[in-house]
């Protein structure tokens, strides 16, 4: 069943002075979802975004991605929301510190559209006189883009945001709450925002990003 996007959450993590919480796991279940135990949560709550780094849990199924936390139990543990390590072949490993990112890290974003676009791979020519159309499948060169489209308002924090982001070039992540149907998480570069002048209406921005990792449906 089709669902409204009425009440859909665009946020970003903020550029500069952002420390987020740092959580030391002590356990990571083989489990759907991937359960992280640990001796303090801080001040995480469900629906932040957590990062965890390449070697922070020792299951490559949830290492090196950002998810969504969710079913906490204050200083006991929280689920990774739509992880599945239940065929992993890793072993935890302690001490590695994972960072999440909650409400004060973020800025929402008066976002009018999103969209995502994925690179398709291009395929490599092996023509020969013999044979002038010969080829074999090539690579994606990176995991696409994004679009996205606004209204301006110098004096709207979010739209601030982006002309910061925009202009430090830096990999930031994304959260995308979709009501009742779960959340998209990806980290991208914005690359430009550009600003629309209309003969009459209201004066819009459009931007793009390319995407660092590719935007997962985590629900």
């Amino acid at each position: 069943m089709a669902k409204s996007t009425a009440g859909t959450k665009i946020c970003v993590v903020k550029d500069g002075a952002t420390t987020g919480v740092s959580v030391t796991p002590t356990g990571a279940t083989k489990a759907a979802p991937c359960e992280i135990t640990t001796a303090s949560t801080g001040t995480l709550k469900n629906g932040d975004l957590i990062w965890i780094p390449a070697a922070g849990t020792g299951l490559s199924e949830v290492d090196g991605k950002f998810w969504i936390v969710t079913n906490l139990t204050a200083d006991a543990s929280f689920d990774l929301l739509g992880s599945d390590t239940t065929a992993s072949a890793g072993t935890f490993a302690a001490g590695t510190g994972i960072k999440g990112y909650g409400d004060t890290d973020m800025q929402c974003l008066c976002l009018s559209s999103i969209s995502f676009n994925r690179d398709q791979p291009d395929t490599i020519s092996t023509a020969t006189f013999c044979d002038t159309t010969s080829s074999i499948p090539g690579s994606a060169t990176s995991a696409g883009s994004v679009d996205f489209g606004g209204y301006v308002d110098v004096t709207d924090a979010d739209y601030v945001e982006l002309l910061k982001l925009e202009k430090s070039g830096k990999d930031t992540a994304f959260r995308v709450m979709l009501p009742n149907n779960g959340y998209i998480v990806f980290d991208a570069i914005i690359n430009q925002v550009t600003v629309d002048i209309p003969l009459e209406g209201a004066v819009a921005y459009s931007g793009s990003a390319t995407l660092k990792s590719a935007a997962r449906h985590l629900f």
